[in-house]
């Protein structure tokens, strides 16, 4: 497993934006979005104010923008140009990063992605147990990133597949 925390330079109780590929990034691919995050981060501000903020890429399939909301919040407006910066991403790449009805799972080697219908399939067939680990990109802080994002399918939102399946 990577170690977060010894990428992020921002505190521990900075707001966080997961964005999750559609499929694993090239490495092209994340030079480019890397690349483009250091200046859309330098250059991003709420009311004239600069913002602290981070770009990274995290197990080849997600982007999280991490701000420190104690030295500025966030605005609406700036925000925005955060899912308009997302956008220009997917839209450039040919990559899509805002299909929340894609699940990621950790195989304890890599990220295996699952579209949510399928899901209901792989508990059926036992690909998916409850204790399969799903990255929970719903988190907000840094200190989730870091103790959080991964989590058992039962704690997660997807345990309600559990109950409609009675899967044990």
């Amino acid at each position: 497993m990577m170690l977060l925390n010894e990428k992020i330079k921002l505190p521990g109780h900075s707001r966080i934006w997961i964005y999750q590929a559609d499929r694993k990034l090239l490495p092209e691919e994340q030079a480019l979005i890397l690349s483009k995050g250091k200046e859309f981060t330098s250059s991003w501000a709420a009311h004239g104010h600069e913002l602290m903020a981070e770009l990274h890429i995290f197990y080849d399939h997600f982007i999280v923008i991490i701000l420190d909301e104690q030295v500025e919040s966030a605005s609406g407006c700036s925000i925005d140009k955060s899912v308009k910066f997302i956008l220009d991403l997917q839209k450039e790449s040919g990559v899509n990063f805002t299909n929340r009805l894609i699940s990621a799972f950790w195989t304890g080697e890599r990220v295996k992605l699952m579209p949510y219908a399928d899901v209901k399939t792989g508990l059926e067939k036992k690909e998916i147990l409850p204790d399969s680990l799903v990255f929970d990109n719903t988190i907000q802080t840094v200190n989730d990133l870091i103790n959080n994002w991964l989590k058992p399918l039962e704690q997660t939102w997807l345990k309600k597949l559990l109950e409609s399946q009675n899967v044990d």
